[in-house]
């Protein structure tokens, strides 16, 4: 049982440290509005537990304890196993157990374990007969919760993939705009295309245009205070960017990199002013349109700024 005073888990340094809805900490991933309100409805049937110290028998029965006194509801769990030291034998056996039974229930278990995490990896024969799913496991809890999110998507909404296409015309950003009006501004647009890996926009560049994503998607990257490039979000089909660079003394912030293929639509610069000049009142309607989309966006930031806060 591991219950010797030698293996026992250092005073103090065992216990389920927290559990919080994914809410707490939402993805990268910008997501459609249709897809937000979906999981602001449904992400507390998302749960993470955070574990700190040593996982012996006491301990581990700790969290399993605290995994089943969880809601009902609850169908995605969470381990968030980073401050884990150490680990014995029966811990990785009761761990097993535990996605043996959160399986049955048609629940499902998701670890997080970080670089220097001790290995928690559940046995392959954990399920019935001897055939179970794999168990998700990742570095980070970022990468956790944005898989969380997609199969909450998957389960209760529809979600818009990374292959679909979003024609321009449709883009939510414009759907303050006539048919009309939207298909004059599509005449106006050049059609690009990436591969995997492209550099878009870079940071520093001038002003580029608006960019609207027909399909795939694009990764939004800066740098830290620490110098280190770090992946701000992620764009999909439908979505915008480029446009904040004229809030920003005509500079572009942040760089923008294709995941995958991807197609866009691109209003220049040049055909920006073209507008203007022959259609001022379709450009006035355009930037409305766009700037009701970027309050959308800030908006929602705020209200998960919010959840974050209560916690």
């Amino acid at each position: 049982m591991e219950m010797h005073f030698v293996r026992a888990a250092r005073s103090g340094r065992s216990a389920v440290k927290d559990t919080m809805e994914i809410s707490r900490f939402p993805s990268r991933v910008r997501r459609t509005e249709e897809e937000a309100e979906v999981l602001e409805r449904y992400g507390d049937r998302a749960r993470i537990i955070e574990v700190t110290g040593d996982l012996f028998f006491a301990g581990t029965e700790s969290l399993v304890r605290a995994v089943s006194e969880l809601e009902d509801g609850v169908v995605f769990v969470v381990l968030d196993l980073r401050q884990v030291y150490d680990a014995g034998r029966l811990a990785r056996q009761m761990i097993t157990g535990l996605q043996r039974q959160l399986a049955a229930a048609g629940r499902e278990l998701v670890l997080v374990t970080g670089e220097e995490a001790p290995a928690l990896i559940v046995h392959p024969d954990a399920g019935p007969h001897g055939h179970a799913a794999p168990v998700p496991v990742f570095q980070g809890l970022g990468e956790a919760v944005e898989y969380c999110e997609d199969a909450l998507l998957e389960r209760y909404g529809a979600p818009i993939s990374a292959t679909e296409r979003v024609p321009v015309t449709e883009s939510p950003a414009l759907d303050l705009l006539e048919e009309a009006d939207r298909e004059r501004l599509a005449a106006l647009m050049e059609h690009r295309f990436h591969e995997d890996g492209d550099v878009i926009r870079r940071v520093g560049q001038r002003f580029g245009g608006v960019h609207f994503i027909v399909s795939g998607q694009i990764n939004t990257i800066a740098t830290n205070p620490l110098g280190e490039r770090v992946r701000l979000n992620t764009l999909g089909a439908g979505m915008t960017f480029g446009e904040l660079a004229l809030g920003t003394a005509d500079r572009q912030e942040t760089t923008e990199k294709a995941v995958g293929e991807v197609e866009i639509m691109v209003l220049t610069p040049e055909a920006i002013e073209v507008l203007e000049q022959d259609d001022p009142a379709l450009a006035l309607q355009l930037w409305r349109a766009l700037t009701r989309d970027a309050y959308s966006l800030v908006d929602r930031y705020l209200r998960e700024a919010a959840v974050r806060l209560t916690y």
